[in-house]
């Protein structure tokens, strides 16, 4: 039977504790490695967040005034349809149909 000597155990111990060491560190360089990727991925995302609400805000403002737009457009063409159909028009004397001032224009 052999005698394992106090220096034997102890570099024994010395040993695990360096290999535990080792694991731990590689541990640690995994994980750091991986929050390095996700602060990226984060900044990507808020980056992306970001370019894709100015374009968000740009495109309604854009269907606003494209609306404003269509609106008008057909508020004049229907004030065309109703001058061609006899509606009302405004005479030289500044009325509706030549009525100045609810008096009938003097001719």
């Amino acid at each position: 039977m052999s005698t394992v000597t106090p220096h034997a155990r102890a570099l024994r111990d010395l040993n695990d504790t360096l290999d535990e060491y080792e694991r731990a560190k590689s541990e640690f360089m995994a994980a750091s490695n991986d929050l390095a990727e996700l602060e990226q991925a984060i900044e990507g995302a808020r980056a992306r967040a970001k370019a894709a609400k100015e374009k968000e805000v740009a495109l309604k403002k854009d269907v606003e005034d494209k609306t404003r737009a269509v609106l008008a457009a057909r508020e004049d063409e229907e004030a065309g349809k109703r001058k061609s159909k006899g509606g009302e028009t405004w005479g030289s004397k500044g009325g509706v149909n030549g009525v100045a001032n609810g008096m009938e224009a003097q001719g």
